[in-house]
């Protein structure tokens, strides 16, 4: 989970299984698995994997009627929250939430018949299950698009709405709402528009951002700007690749986007090193390394509740090992440590309001 230390957009909290989603519950990391459901000890070995490194909700898909003899066995192996991912019929979501699901997400773009999605709603808020209105920029429906002018952010708030609108008459408010599209732009607008409009909790994400480090940057690029407009309650790394990996991105994206270092005058802080053999910096502040200054750098994280720590070195490889120790007797996870080299540069990633920049000295 990631701490808040930006000022988050206010919503509502709900309740997902065990797992608090919204209002002042953590930001979670979720993923989803990529082995065939019916495969139940694949599955649950993969749920299993992923919640070891910090996964605190799944998402499993339903993509045939063989696979909904399985799911009772889903939910009662898993370590932690189910979500069944529906897509076209609306039948898999009443298995799914009677198989003891924690949530079903359903697609707006792909499930069209509103008696199916009452009668969803109904069974849902007698079970205590929320519903995930999860919208795709490539599914959206044709009559959206061609009301809009395309795939815009309008487009994806009003596809969402029609949703909740229903469940609403429903008097069902369990509810999450994902936006999703390929272009950032487009995925941050949406998510903003929704965010002035309701209070929902948000699950963000950049959808099928691709392979390997492209995958990678777009997806973090897009949920730190997101996360930076104090928006998002869960976030997916969707990945073409092993969910365990979008876990690990996940969590470092989310710590990163909520807390990046502030913009540093770097001359200024090359300046003050001149006649320090040593020099750290945490956020803006700067340290040497006597034990009166481990000390300092300790009650500054704890006091700021600091995610990311920046230390600028004359020897980084050296001096690693002793603010790994100082970072983790914080309570801060020593991963969350970032060495710079002063002899060589410095370097400091700033990210506000969706404006992101980097700035080097040499």
């Amino acid at each position: 989970m990631c701490s808040n230390r930006l000022a988050r957009h206010n919503t509502r909290k709900l309740l997902i299984g065990d797992v608090g989603i919204g209002g002042d519950a953590p930001i979670i990391v979720e993923t989803m698995t990529k082995t065939p459901t019916i495969d139940v000890e694949a599955t649950l070995a993969q749920i299993k994997s992923v919640a070891d490194i910090g996964c605190k909700l799944v998402r499993v898909a339903v993509p045939d009627k063989d696979t909904l003899s399985v799911l009772p066995e889903v939910v009662a192996g898993s370590p932690i929250p189910v979500v069944f991912d529906i897509q076209f019929i609306p039948e898999y979501a009443i298995s799914a939430i009677e198989a003891g699901a924690s949530g079903v997400r359903l697609n707006p773009g792909n499930i069209r018949d509103i008696g199916a999605v009452r009668e969803i709603a109904q069974l849902a808020k007698e079970r205590c299950v929320h519903i995930r209105v999860g919208v795709n920029a490539g599914s959206l429906a044709n009559e959206i698009k061609n009301r809009f002018g395309g795939i815009t952010p309008e487009a994806m708030v009003y596809s969402a709405e029609t949703h909740i609108g229903i469940l609403e008459e429903e008097n069902f408010s369990n509810i999450v709402v994902s936006l999703k599209a390929y272009d950032i732009h487009i995925t941050l607008s949406a998510n903003r528009l929704f965010s002035e409009r309701y209070d929902y909790p948000l699950h963000i994400g950049i959808t099928e951002a691709g392979y390997g480090s492209e995958g990678v940057v777009r997806s973090s690029v897009g949920l730190a700007l997101i996360l930076n407009s104090g928006i998002g309650n869960s976030i997916r790394v969707s990945l073409t690749g092993e969910p365990e990996d979008e876990i690990r991105i996940g969590v470092f994206v989310c710590h990163c986007g909520l807390n990046i270092a502030q913009v540093v005058d770097v001359k200024a802080v090359k300046e003050y090193a001149k006649g320090l053999e040593h020099v750290a910096v945490a956020q803006d502040l700067l340290y040497t390394c006597s034990q009166d200054s481990q000390e300092r750098i300790k009650e500054t994280i704890r006091k700021r509740r600091l995610s990311r720590v920046v230390i600028a070195s004359c020897s980084p490889r050296g001096h690693e090992p002793l603010f790994r120790r100082t970072l983790e007797e914080a309570g801060l996870h020593p991963d969350l440590l970032e060495m710079a080299n002063l002899r060589e540069h410095c370097s400091w990633v700033h990210a506000e309001m969706g404006n992101m920049a980097t700035e080097k000295a040499k």
